[in-house]
């Protein structure tokens, strides 16, 4: 059985070869979302998963010390928005059959509208001591990154959802007739806090979402990091769930008012940087924007060197740091 990235590796082939003509040199690779064909001169990526190919293809060409030429795709969406944040963007193109044709524009997609009746609602996380966090139309509740409830429009209104992930949300979803409400939102927050901590090891809980954990550091002192304001932003993309790798992110200034995007990641995420660029392009709109600095924060064990490469290749300003999350005591 032929396993989907033998397809992919010979549909990039195909469409290599019937725009530029064969070559049986060329190195041939796959990376996590993408196909990849390149000669000493030129590199082709075919993305499969706009929300893990491109970080991947990039890495690729680091490590071999080349340049991402022609970048492809059938939805060329994202990658449009995040290819205008590069020094040297890829030619991207669209994937038509057998043809390939000029991806169309992508702008920057604005922040999330919120409405009132969510943020009424999120009253009732604020009034158990969570953090609230706006993101894509929801009202998140957190306690050091980690949500524990969710306030989600409903109708003309707005609906409080109480649990650690989708399927503690269900759970909690059947215990509502059996206990109010008020007291299920302490409990999942005090389980929140009692696994929140250094002490806790390697719970799951402790472990879960740490790159939020990081960024709820950083707005508690913003001047870890040499800031003196630092407030949440949503993604662009919404994150699929708890526990991928997903970057968290925030907008602030230092002391001499210049603009920053922050993203805070743990592990090695390859997405990082691609992802962050689609927040800096939205987040550095206006006539002020190519100054504001792009900041990625991590511990300086996920520090590595193709992240660093990566970030090298951003058109603004970045600076890659290296800060430890309050679990490490």
């Amino acid at each position: 059985m032929v396993d989907r990235s033998a397809l992919l590796a010979a549909k990039l082939n195909a469409l290599v070869t019937d725009r530029w003509g064969p070559d049986a040199s060329r190195l041939a690779a796959s990376v996590p979302g993408a196909v990849i064909l390149a000669d000493a001169d030129t590199m082709w990526a075919l993305v499969d998963d706009q929300s893990v190919g491109v970080g991947p293809s990039l890495a690729w060409a680091a490590k071999h010390d080349r340049r991402l030429t022609h970048l492809l795709a059938d939805d060329t969406t994202v990658l449009v928005r995040q290819m205008r944040a590069l020094k040297e963007p890829p030619r991207t193109w669209q994937v038509q059959g057998r043809s390939l044709i000029d991806a169309p524009p992508s702008p920057p997609i604005p922040r999330g509208e919120i409405a009132e009746a969510v943020v009424e609602r999120a009253l009732a996380l604020t009034d158990v001591g969570l953090d609230v966090l706006f993101e894509h139309g929801l009202a998140l509740g957190e306690h050091r990154g980690l949500e524990v409830a969710r306030v989600v429009p409903d109708g003309s209104g707005a609906r409080l959802e109480i649990g650690i992930g989708q399927a503690d949300r269900e759970v909690q979803e059947l215990m509502a007739a059996q206990h109010p409400e008020l007291d299920r939102l302490r409990g999942v927050a005090a389980l929140a806090r009692k696994y929140r901590t250094p002490e806790a090891g390697l719970h799951p809980l402790s472990r879960m979402a740490r790159e939020r954990w990081l960024r709820s550091d950083l707005l508690a002192d913003p001047s870890k990091i040499g800031l003196v304001h630092l407030e949440p932003v949503e993604p662009v993309v919404a994150r699929p769930n708890m526990v991928d790798p997903a970057p968290a992110f925030a907008v602030g200034e230092r002391a001499d008012g210049s603009g920053v995007v922050v993203a805070c990641s743990v592990g090695i995420d390859l997405g990082l940087v691609p992802r962050s660029a689609d927040v800096w392009l939205r987040e550095a709109e206006g006539p002020d924007g190519p100054d504001t600095t792009m900041i990625l924060v991590m511990p300086e064990r996920d520090r590595h060197r193709i992240t660093v490469l990566l970030a090298d290749g951003l058109s603004g300003p970045t600076e890659v740091l290296a800060v430890e999350g309050s679990w490490s005591g």
